[in-house]
Parts: C-alpha cells; structure tokens; sequence
C-alpha cells in the first residue's frame, strides 16, 4: 500500500512538473501582451495553470480568418528550387496541410497538384514527372510522390532528368 502511494505521488509530482514547464515554455514563446488580462494583480502568474492559458489563447486568438487559410496556400504553393533539398519542398506542402487540417483541410489531389507545378517549374525534372503521369492513378499519391522524387533527385538517377541537367547543384 505504502508503494503505491509513493508510486503515484511520483507520477503526480511529475504531472506537476511537466505542466510548469508546458506553462514556462508556453509563456516564453508567446508575447505577454496576449496572455496579460491573466495576469492576478496580487500573485502574478502563480495560480495559472497551462490548461487556462491554452484556452485563453485559442478563444482569444485561435480563429483562423480566410486571408490566413489563403496564405497558407501560398506557404504550400511557394517556389521550390532545385538548389533546395527537394525534402524542402515536401515539408511546406506537410506544414500547410497540418495547418489546414482542421480548418480547410487541402485534399490529397490538391496537395499533389501544388508539387508537381512545383517540380514543373523546377525544369529539372522532365523524365521523371512523364514517368510519374504514366503511373496508375491509384499509385499517385503523397506518399508515392515523395518517395518517387526523394529518388529521382540523387545525383544517380541520371535517367530521370534532361541530359546535362542535375538534381542539385555541386556543393
């Protein structure tokens, strides 16, 4: 009996701390000026607790407005270079989309479309983009692309690209 109290008095001291900590970061990444009206006058920030923060913040703040939605899209949609790890390109389009998830989310078709104008644009990678448009339809997916182009930009993958054309530059 003893050891289960001691056992669960660690794990509440450790809920303890993680939730100080959570509420330290928090604080620390966020600007006073949006969490202020939670200041007490007499105990400061002592009796906030993470949760009462975090719901603060997203009634005050959390609502998304279209112009934000619509630069998201612009985030997703932004050049990508072939002097950029192509890795770059995939991550913009996995940010936008976990932003939108849960407001606007941006369909798995849109999601492909937005990197192929991209690799388009690129002008590198002719081959590959007629190979990947020859591919099932039930193959063209997020996931398949990423692999597929992840490949067809090592410097190995001659036959995917024009002749004299390179994935990336040299360093």
């Amino acid at each position: 009996m003893v050891s289960a109290h001691k056992y669960d008095l660690t794990e509440f001291q450790l809920f303890q701390s993680t939730e100080k900590a959570l509420l330290r970061k928090t604080m620390e990444a966020v600007e006073e000026v949006y969490y202020k009206s939670l200041q007490d006058p007499d105990e400061g920030y002592s009796t906030l607790s993470y949760n009462d923060l975090i719901v603060h913040l997203n009634e005050q703040y959390g609502t998304l407005t279209n112009d934000d939605l619509d630069k998201n899209i612009d985030c997703m949609n932004a050049k990508w270079t072939p002097t950029q790890p192509i890795e770059l390109l995939f991550h913009q389009i996995n940010d936008a989309r976990s932003f939108a998830r849960d407001h606007n989310n941006i369909t798995e078709r849109a999601t492909i479309r937005s990197a192929l104008k991209n690799l388009e644009n690129s002008g590198v990678f002719t081959l590959a983009l007629k190979e990947w448009r020859n591919k099932a339809e039930d193959e063209q997916t997020w996931t398949n692309l990423q692999t597929f182009f992840a490949k067809a930009n090592k410097p190995t993958a001659p036959a995917h690209h024009k002749p004299n054309e390179q994935a990336y530059p040299p360093l």
